[in-house]
């Protein structure tokens, strides 16, 4: 048994690669050897400016990568935990309300993270990096801005503070090359007469290029592939009756469940445009 210090409670769970296991805290990151329980080295980062919980690490290329509770995007040498690079991508500086608590997503040379903070007045994105040297790679947000698809869907109300979390770790699908990750709820939260509207991405799954960032127009797939959007409007549920989309040949059935109204969204040949 190894007994992670001061630790009350853990949230991450261990990583095993060749026979090392990485188990990750607030702001530090463990490697034990799996077979025996021997701390092989221990990495805290002591400049963080926030000590929340972490969901833990990846690891890629010969690195381990964690995020601070501050949102820095750590690499750290997987032999010896020394730091290899720190980038900071959450902007804690200008918005104290910004937090990272996810497992970073490792894949193809880029490391994918996302931000906390959707409850208390932030603009949810999810960022790429090169693992190699920690350079942006693209950045998508899950607010839209002016111009952007989406944006009418928030009837006026300030991006900056819309919400939109990224804070649990996303799949990848290596055959079509897409992230798929989950959406937070908007902001505020429990009081939605600011924000009329859909309120686009929130309280969605988007799929990204993981090339580009961009948000995918299709997803081809020999199985029909679903899609659960929430919406949270001031404790009252929408209509449960369902719906037609665009005239095609689909419906989308409603489940009213207290304040959300969750639509099962048919992906294929559907879309959410000129609901009624």
């Amino acid at each position: 048994m190894y007994h992670v210090k001061e630790s009350k409670r853990l949230q991450a769970t261990p990583l095993v690669v060749d026979g090392v296991m990485y188990i990750s805290h607030t702001n530090e990151v463990y490697a034990l050897d799996a077979r025996t329980g021997r701390e092989i080295w221990h990495f805290k980062y002591t400049q963080a400016k926030r000590q929340d919980g972490n969901r833990g690490v990846a690891v890629f290329g010969g690195r381990v990568f964690v995020v601070s509770s501050d949102a820095h995007l750590l690499a750290l040498h997987a032999k010896t935990g020394a730091l290899l690079w720190d980038r900071e991508y959450g902007g804690y500086e200008q918005n104290s309300q910004i937090g990272a608590t996810l497992a970073p997503l490792a894949i193809d040379g880029k490391v994918i993270v996302g931000i906390s903070g959707g409850d208390c007045g932030v603009r949810g994105f999810v960022d790429a990096y090169d693992a190699a040297t920690g350079k942006q790679l693209w950045r998508f947000y899950t607010i839209p801005g002016p111009g952007e698809p989406g944006f009418e869907t928030w009837g006026g109300h300030p991006i900056g503070i819309s919400g939109g979390g990224t804070w649990m770790t996303g799949t990848y699908d290596a055959r079509q090359n897409l992230l798929f990750w989950t959406v937070g709820n908007p902001g505020p939260d429990f009081y939605g007469e600011s924000r009329p509207g859909d309120n686009l991405y929130s309280d969605s799954v988007v799929a990204l290029d993981a090339g580009t960032g961009k948000l995918s127009s299709g997803i081809t797939s020999s199985r029909l592939t679903t899609r659960t959007i929430g919406t949270r409007r001031n404790f009252r549920s929408s209509s449960t009756r369902p719906f037609r989309a665009n005239n095609e040949n689909c419906w989308f059935r409603p489940i009213a469940m207290g304040s959300f109204t969750f639509w099962i969204v048919p992906m294929e040949r559907c879309c959410l445009r000129n609901r009624s």
